[in-house]
């Protein structure tokens, strides 16, 4: 079978995801009585590896502890993925 299409969706292409990205960070942060908010995370988070991210939001806890929490913070951001609603024009 010969391939008619090849839909490539780069995070945010098609869905718009940055309000679930942050409400699953601020969902993690709140264990720690901390949140953010969406000028942090645009500067700070959109398009940084989790190394970076963890250690502007955990300073104070070892790197060696980040991949969990990023594992949390995709399965929290997961969690809400049935909430989305497609970008205008996506839809035709």
């Amino acid at each position: 079978m010969a391939l008619s299409a090849l839909l490539f969706d780069l995070d945010g292409t098609l869905i718009d995801t940055d309000e679930l990205h942050l409400n699953a960070y601020n969902q993690l942060l709140a264990r720690w009585d901390r949140s953010t908010d969406i000028e942090y995370y645009k500067a700070h988070v959109m398009g940084f590896p989790d190394d970076m991210i963890f250690g502007g939001l955990f300073p104070d806890i070892p790197a060696s502890q980040y991949a969990g929490l990023a594992a949390e913070k995709e399965t929290m951001f997961r969690a809400q993925l049935g909430e989305t609603i497609p970008v205008a024009g996506v839809l035709r």
